[in-house]
């Protein structure tokens, strides 16, 4: 018998949606605390507000996604449309975050596009081991 996918289990699915939000928030609190050893509050606000940018919109994009794949009876089309209107949203939302960043907030560049890219590139990471950890 082939072992049980978290895709077609609801709580196996809920529990890799948590710990994949989970370990991006670990992965931001230690870019925040390190921009702020070493180079002050105001590049660690930075940096907290850039991994933000990424992960609120983030957020949003797998809650709808893990929602539609909850679905027993989803069609594939209908998956693969939320997927994709989940996804333009994440990227829309992020760029209405970070504008509003640049505009609100008197920022430091480089630890706030740090801040961004580091998440965003966890987010790939993290999405690799959690797939591995569920034996997919």
């Amino acid at each position: 018998m082939y072992p049980q996918s978290c895709w077609t289990n609801k709580l196996l699915l809920h529990s890799a949606m948590k710990q994949f939000l989970f370990y991006q928030g670990i992965i931001l609190a230690l870019v925040v605390v390190i921009f702020g050893i070493f180079l002050g509050k105001n590049a660690s606000i930075s940096s907290l507000l850039g991994g933000l940018a990424w992960i609120l919109p983030n957020f949003y994009f797998t809650r709808r996604v893990f929602r539609a794949m909850r679905r027993q009876t989803a069609d594939p089309r209908y998956m693969l449309k939320e997927f994709y209107v989940a996804e333009f949203y994440k990227l829309f939302f992020s760029a209405v975050l970070l504008i509003l960043i640049f505009k609100l907030f008197t920022i430091v560049a480089i630890p706030l596009i740090t801040g961004y890219i580091i998440t965003l590139f966890s987010c790939w990471v993290i999405s690799i081991c959690v797939i591995k950890s569920r034996h997919l």
